[in-house]
């Protein structure tokens, strides 16, 4: 598929999920497919964003923006805690080499 073609398809797609007319999931795997990722290979396996934040709730509150991670900012940073430890595992890499 030409990189002109690829890129009106993810244009079109797109469009379909901003207009409700395709679900999240079915957005998810067309793009999943443009780059090239497939069940077939496990090494170019589909990916998909992280995006709950409660894995301990009985019952998800889909109405709570707690249920949900913090997409702005990346895994290693969603907690104070989690932030922390990762700084300072950068700054122990940092200081080795």
């Amino acid at each position: 598929m030409s990189r002109f073609h690829r890129r009106l398809g993810e244009k079109a797609a797109t469009q379909k999920w901003q207009k409700g007319e395709m679900s999240n999931f079915e957005y998810l795997m067309h793009l999943n497919t443009l780059a090239g990722r497939t069940y077939n290979d496990l090494m170019q396996y589909p990916v998909f964003p992280w995006i709950l934040a409660d894995y301990d709730s009985e019952e998800l509150n889909l109405t709570n923006a707690r249920t949900f991670r913090d997409l702005s900012k990346p895994m290693g940073a969603q907690t104070e805690e989690r932030k922390e430890k990762f700084v300072q595992r950068y700054f122990e890499i940092d200081n080795d080499g």
